[in-house]
């Protein structure tokens, strides 16, 4: 009688066989199209495949793999650093006559990607025993951490980030290394992986429309105007916060209580900003100055809030006393695509009481306050000489749902202006249209972008042309 199989040959055995060619265990689903079928390759009966969609050739088999079914040798895992090294190498030692072997970045890699299968999901005909235990390399490094770089695992097809230390498989490409855009600058790799990334994203790529330079027949700016009002009403209820104790504020109340004075709020600009400001200043029943330089904008914010507002025509106005004494000063002069101006010195704000806010808007533009710096919804305040500053620097961005919304009802007819025309045709028919473009083939299309940043103007009629 044969003796029995011990319980730890037994487990090995499981193993060898669950760790056999992937064939076996590869699982596609026919509700998928098959777009990764054999008669997309063409096999080169060398240990290469091509693949005629994005004729990038690839090698069959993992590194460390050999023979007409990958079979010979066992599949190597590298650290991102000599995985480098294994490529390099191919110049001194070709393959298949070719030595030009390189990592691939991620969207080649992706390209591999059959999305009809999985364990593995590859076609495994053209790319056998492809190992599904851990991952694959990419020559892509990670853009917001330089220590990690973008990975792909084969068993779902899947791709993430993986620090450079450790060890993942790796599959060779040659062949166009201009189809796909890398997700990374070339500066960002390491020194000796420079030349397999091609600099495709230079600005002569790009076409850049900018929803807030679009203007409307009157002037006005009707992409902008929704994040506008989104941030003039903010800035309220963020200046109103800010002025609580516990904020380092005055411990005001902005609309006061019985027996007890509103507090006093500033606002520069009678723009889109300074209206929606003042629309929700006022409903707090606080006392509510606009300073702007347009005597018939004030007249009109004059007619909207009646006697709730102050108007102040900014050439006949003390503004460094309506500093002085405001307890909150509301940033908000908007110039269309330029730095804005610095209407409040250091000087001024040093003047303003213990515990008062400022809050600018306008700092997406540089700020409209001297002692502005940009601060984020997690840490949205600082103090300069006893005053609390408030200047995120995309405040809608605190309320993304009620801003989604806003946005999308204003873009949608332009997007699918954009999308049903394509862009020469939609700006060619619409000036307004037309004086959103700022960047079109490396060219600075409009004119206070190339001011401020020194490059010359193109006006964009001709740059589309």
């Amino acid at each position: 009688m044969p003796k029995p199989i011990q319980f730890k040959k037994l487990l090995l055995l499981m193993l060898l066989f669950s760790s056999s060619t992937n064939v076996f265990s590869q699982t596609i689903e026919d509700y998928i199209k098959n777009q990764w079928q054999d008669s997309r390759y063409i096999n080169h009966k060398d240990g290469t495949v091509t693949d005629k969609k994005t004729m990038l050739m690839w090698k069959r088999c993992s590194e460390g793999l050999s023979g007409s079914d990958c079979l010979t040798s066992t599949a190597a895992r590298y650290t991102y650093k000599t995985a480098i090294e294994r490529a390099d190498a191919s110049e001194n030692k070709p393959f298949a006559t070719y030595s030009d072997w390189r990592l691939p970045n991620i969207k080649e890699l992706g390209s591999l990607v059959a999305l009809d299968r999985h364990s593995p999901a590859i076609n495994s005909t053209l790319f056998p025993n492809t190992p599904i235990d851990f991952s694959f390399w990419s020559s892509s490094p990670s853009a917001n951490n330089d220590n990690n770089v973008w990975i792909l695992y084969f068993s779902t097809g899947e791709d993430t980030k993986s620090t450079r230390i450790e060890h993942n498989y790796v599959r060779l490409v040659s062949g166009n290394r201009q189809l796909f855009i890398s997700s990374v600058n070339d500066c960002d790799v390491l020194p000796n992986q420079k030349n397999y990334i091609d600099h495709e994203w230079q600005d002569s790529r790009y076409t850049d429309h900018k929803d807030e330079t679009v203007t409307d027949n009157n002037g006005r700016l009707p992409l902008l105007a929704p994040m506008s009002a989104v941030a003039g009403r903010m800035s309220i209820q963020a200046g109103a916060h800010s002025l609580e104790k516990n904020q380092k504020g005055r411990g005001l109340l902005l609309g006061g209580a019985p027996g007890v004075d509103p507090a006093k709020v500033v606002i520069l600009g009678g723009g889109v900003v300074g209206e929606n400001a003042a629309l929700i200043a006022t409903g707090m029943r606080a006392k509510v100055h606009i300073v702007d330089k347009s005597e018939e904008r004030l007249k009109q914010l004059k007619d909207m809030f009646g006697d709730k507002i102050i108007p102040e025509l900014s050439d006949k106005t003390d503004l460094k006393k309506l500093v002085t004494e405001c307890d909150l000063l509301i940033g908000g002069v908007l110039i269309p695509g330029a730095e804005a101006p610095k209407l409040v010195s250091k000087e001024m704000i040093k003047t303003m009481k213990r515990g008062s806010v400022v809050v600018d808007v306008a700092i997406d533009q540089g700020g409209c306050i001297a002692t502005s710096k940009p601060t984020t919804h997690a840490e949205p305040t600082y103090i300069v000489d006893n005053v609390v500053h408030y200047c995120v620097a995309n405040m809608p961005g605190g309320v993304p749902r009620t801003s989604t919304l806003a946005l999308n009802k204003a873009t949608i007819p332009f997007l699918t202006k954009l999308a049903n025309d394509g862009y020469v045709k939609a700006l060619k028919e619409d000036k307004n249209f037309l004086a959103g473009l700022n960047l079109c083939k490396g060219e600075v299309t409009y004119k206070a972008v190339a001011d401020v940043f020194g490059h010359q103007y193109v006006p964009p009629s001709e740059a589309i042309n």
